[in-house]
């Protein structure tokens, strides 16, 4: 297998197809091994352009395709004079360069009303540990049993040694799993955008210390995060069951 066909935050059917010649390729990242960063920029990807054809190479030859994530280009982060760092630490990998280039861009298209405070959630929910474990940056999580992140599970769908000639398949079954988490992650924050409203309203109208709501629905994180005076307030809040 070596194409594959999947559905973008618009809904628009995306066929995603690795090719053996770069001349035909519209995108170049590098073969062998497959992470969690080369996996989830592709699905940021299919949110802005057609049918995508993925050339995946070793040695990165001249070329006019996207590049990321190999040749030391804008979407590169392997260069030993590379250092881009968030605020809170994180090093940037090539998940997080394209995010930065192009997330918010894909929140606009959405409509998605306060741009920066939902492309920083996404961020620091899910491309922060992407590039984390790309980077080798390291969680002190002291345990005697394995925790996985999204990063260990596509890294999962790498063949093991008896499986070397199924390496397209793999990968790309790689971008079909984290192409369900990316769209998840982003009707999430669309869905949160509209409940903030909700909640708001409910914690301005409150006259106690705590909200009820009409339906059931997240709201802890948007209590807390709210901006209503009244928030600070609230201890708990009674919503029907969704059980």
């Amino acid at each position: 297998m070596n194409r594959i066909e999947l559905y973008n935050l618009f809904n628009k059917k995306i066929s995603i197809e690795i090719v053996d010649n770069i001349n035909e390729a519209s995108f170049v990242t590098h073969n062998g091994t497959f992470h969690a960063d080369e996996v989830m920029s592709l699905c940021i990807l299919a949110n802005l352009f057609s049918d995508i054809k993925l050339y995946r190479t070793t040695k990165l030859e001249k070329t006019d395709a996207f590049v990321f994530d190999i040749g030391g280009g804008q979407f590169d982060h392997h260069g030993k004079d590379f250092n881009k760092v968030r605020k809170n630490g994180v090093k940037y990998a090539s998940c997080g360069l394209i995010w930065k280039a192009f997330g918010k861009d894909i929140l606009e298209r959405l409509g998605i009303e306060n741009i920066d405070k939902s492309f920083e959630h996404i961020d620091k929910d899910l491309i922060c540990d992407i590039d984390r474990f790309d980077n080798g940056q390291n969680i002190d999580i002291n345990v005697d049993f394995s925790v996985k992140s999204i990063p260990t599970l596509i890294e999962l769908f790498n063949p093991n040694f008896e499986e070397e000639n199924k390496e397209k398949e793999y990968f790309l079954n790689s971008v079909l799993f984290a192409n369900t988490i990316f769209t998840n992650e982003i009707k999430k924050e669309l869905s949160n955008e509209k409940a903030r409203i909700i909640i708001d309203k409910k914690i301005s109208e409150s006259i106690d210390d705590y909200i009820e709501l009409d339906c059931h629905m997240d709201w802890k994180d948007l209590v807390l995060s709210s901006s209503e005076e009244k928030a600070k307030n609230i201890k708990y809040a009674i919503v029907p069951s969704n059980r």
